[in-house]
């Protein structure tokens, strides 16, 4: 009994510290997007479940002169993270503030789409939510930035209904 119990525990910390220490991922943090190079890449973290996997980075232009925070986090299905989306966005528009609703389209498909207050600009795709912020960088450079994702290379970002 002792030795069945001890080999389900070494098994369930196995599953428990690689959740909690996800491989990395040039997908969800890319080395370059658009005009940006990732300057800082901070380890991935998870939650012990698995159900959660964040990936945050810092990305600067050449000049250095602009940065941009960028925090994907994958979750466990999109529901999660349409429902994480709505929650964050609550916080951000705190002050009354009206939310704008956007969507990222290529060739007349839907790539992404997202919603801010101000700052962060957030990004959803399926089971992804990104925040994109950063001191230094116009909302120009943001938007931008998230043109440039990996999931939406190549759309343009248009407030919704228009």
């Amino acid at each position: 009994f002792f030795l069945i119990a001890l080999l389900i525990a070494g098994v369930l910390g196995f599953i428990g510290y690689r959740n909690m220490n996800p491989a990395d991922s040039k997908e969800d943090l890319p080395d370059k997007v658009g005009d940006m190079k990732l300057d800082t890449r901070y380890p991935p973290k998870g939650d012990v479940w698995g159900a959660e996997t964040n990936f945050v980075g810092l990305f600067k232009d050449e000049a250095k002169t602009q940065s941009v925070l960028y925090m994907m986090t994958v979750y466990k299905d999109e529901t999660t993270a349409k429902d994480v989306l709505r929650s964050e966005l609550a916080k951000s528009c705190q002050t009354g503030e009206t939310p704008m609703y956007f969507t990222f389209q290529k060739d007349g498909k839907e790539m992404s789409e997202g919603a801010t207050c101000a700052v962060p600009l957030y990004v959803q795709k399926g089971n992804r939510l990104a925040a994109i912020g950063g001191s230094g960088a116009d909302v120009d450079t943001f938007i931008e930035f998230a043109e440039n994702l990996p999931f939406n290379q190549g759309a343009r970002m248009s407030k919704k209904g228009e």
